[in-house]
């Protein structure tokens, strides 16, 4: 009896890019791209690679990565005998270096370097330390993007706070309490009633005249 043939081709994608990756090679730059041949109903099972710098996308991991070879017809009666399997790759990013600095000194307060890949997005947010103010006219442009290739460096530029100190010159003056003086606690003479006690013993005489 006979069989038809049948092959499974798997490439090795650049998610961003949609070009199929290459590597160098002694000889050069070499294709990724492998073809397996075979014939209609052969089990084939295919295999992710490692390649420098870049990650594979687990989420678009390929569902037909294993199977059995099929011939198909189309609705124009073409044959078609090719199972085509793609897996996709994402290149690594020299990652973000978040940066906080002193303005006057321009030294370093605080700095983390994020991972991730080409096309990865970031955001890089100021941070507060105790005895430092942010500048706000110096706010880094780039603290939200995309990862590239290439590092990207955020500088976040701070100065430093002089403390208020508090003035205690007002501690030391007296209080304008009152006093215990027995002086001030006599009562007015002006204020105080007179009472004013008739001499009965003294009388006046009257005397009559008589013409």
């Amino acid at each position: 009896y006979y069989v038809r043939e049948a092959k499974v081709k798997v490439v090795y994608v650049d998610k961003n890019t949609g070009e199929e990756i290459k590597i160098m090679t002694q000889d050069g730059i070499s294709e990724t791209t492998e073809n397996i041949l075979g014939y209609e109903g052969k089990k084939y099972d295919t295999i992710e690679k490692s390649f420098d710098n870049y990650s594979i996308v687990k989420e678009m991991y390929p569902n037909n990565a294993r199977g059995k070879m099929a011939v198909l017809v189309d609705s124009n009666g073409t044959y078609k005998n090719e199972t085509l399997v793609k897996y996709y790759y994402v290149e690594k990013s020299a990652g973000v270096v978040e940066k906080h600095i002193d303005s006057e000194t321009n030294t370093v307060i605080k700095e983390i370097k994020h991972e991730g890949n080409v096309g990865d997005k970031y955001v890089i947010s100021e941070s507060k330390f105790d005895g430092y103010e942010i500048l706000k006219d110096k706010y880094p442009t780039n603290k939200e993007g995309t990862m590239t290739k290439e590092q990207i460096v955020v500088e976040f530029y701070y100065k430093k706070v002089v403390p208020v100190v508090p003035d205690d010159s007002n501690d030391n003056k007296p209080t304008d309490e009152p006093t215990n003086n027995p002086v001030d606690n006599k009562p007015n003479e002006d204020n105080v009633d007179k009472v004013i006690i008739a001499d009965t013993n003294n009388k006046t005489n009257t005397t009559n005249n008589t013409i």
